[in-house]
């Protein structure tokens, strides 16, 4: 593999202090040879997002996903843990389940054999020597923090809980495992992972991209980025504007969680967990924004929202949901405007890295972390 995917000099521009520092080269936005090694140097090697374990309610549930080129089976087992095992069938290979539904035995279609929730090969037909062999599908390690399912790759990552408690104690009020799925919006992205995963973590672009839709009540003059833990996550914080009024009517708004801090109502927060989640809390749950990688230039950004049986049962329940599907819609939509021609601009090869807005700062912190995993080979390359 190449190890020239980034320089010294690159490297040294985007590691500088924020009011000096430069962005990243355009070709880390195309060149398949940059995302290979992302697959290789990140994807393969930390805590990945990839959905909401309110996907899997019950035992059974399961869901069949493509991560970094490999297919993978997410399973509900029967004692109600998310498990994730290679979706690949230890006979001839063909992948032993599509798509998501509940199964309490996944059959290979191509010869019949069959693993159980927990993976064990349960039956090969005409192979009954094989009946308590051992076989089984490899499980890949996974966690579920905040009510989302992530996997890792590597058995010696640290543990995911500890890596983020910070973050995790913040969040502790939502008691986000006791809440469910309000709903679930997957965008197809001709474009590659970081645009969006850069501009969903950043309030600068709202004065642009937003300026009919969010400019008003979270004016970006009063936002401001925040360096989070400095390692694992970045913060972006968006104060509401009172004299603007509410984003949501009335008849669209449901009752709040009990026990929030006085600032859950005051402002939005995002946090960018590196490298493919983005949270933000509200009045009534967590909203979540998930960044899975295809190609150099695709990529699927899922928008979901969980919220609390009370909201589920609101009178408002319907409206609230459709309001709230509008306008996940809608920003996305907008941002989608923006974000084909950047693509578009990185292909070219015209794009000159520039500096930094203040309010970029997650950006900027994201782009540290992802040198110091890319930098791999780059002798004399300081990414910390």
């Amino acid at each position: 593999m190449r190890t020239d995917l980034l320089t010294a000099d690159e490297i040294a521009a985007t590691i500088k202090p924020l009011d000096q520092a430069r962005c990243l080269p355009g070709r880390i936005y195309h060149d398949q040879d940059v995302y290979d090694a992302e697959m290789e140097r990140v994807f393969r090697r930390e805590w990945v997002a990839v959905f909401h374990a309110a996907k899997l309610p019950r035992p059974g549930d399961y869901l069949a996903v493509e991560l970094t080129g490999r297919p993978l089976l997410f399973v509900r087992d029967s004692e109600g843990r998310v498990r994730c095992y290679s979706n690949v069938c230890r006979h001839r290979g063909m992948q032993v389940a599509l798509g998501q539904g509940n199964k309490k035995v996944f059959q290979c279609g191509y010869h019949r054999w069959a693993y159980d929730l927990s993976g064990e090969l349960v039956t090969a037909p005409e192979m009954p020597e094989l009946k308590d062999c051992g076989i089984r599908l490899p499980e890949v390690r996974t966690a579920v923090w905040q009510g989302i399912v992530f996997v890792n790759f590597r058995e010696d990552a640290p543990d995911l809980h500890e890596q983020l408690a910070p973050l995790g104690e913040l969040l502790r009020p939502w008691n986000a495992e006791d809440l469910d799925l309000l709903y679930e919006r997957p965008y197809s992205c001709d474009w590659n992972w970081k645009i969006m995963f850069e501009n969903g973590i950043e309030s600068y672009h709202i004065l642009g991209t937003h300026r009919a839709s969010l400019e008003g009540p979270l004016p970006t003059r009063i936002s401001y980025g925040a360096p989070g833990d400095g390692r694992n996550y970045a913060e972006i914080h968006l104060p509401f504007d009172p004299a603007a009024g509410n984003l949501f009517t009335e008849d669209t708004v449901v009752p709040a969680l009990p026990g929030l801090p006085p600032w859950a109502t005051e402002k939005f927060v995002f946090w960018a967990v590196y490298p493919n989640l983005i949270m933000s809390q509200t009045p009534d749950g967590l909203q979540t924004y998930i960044t899975i990688p295809h190609s150099p230039q695709e990529s699927t950004f899922t928008w979901a929202y969980v919220t609390h049986q009370g909201a589920l049962t609101s009178p408002n329940h319907e409206k609230f949901k459709k309001a709230q599907e509008d306008f996940a819609d809608l920003v996305q939509g907008e941002d989608a405007v923006c974000a084909r021609p950047v693509q578009e601009s990185m292909n070219s090869g015209d794009y000159v890295p520039g500096p930094y807005n203040q309010r970029e700062l997650p950006v900027w912190a994201f782009h540290r972390w992802y040198v110091h995993r890319m930098a791999e080979g780059v002798e004399g390359a300081e990414t910390w």
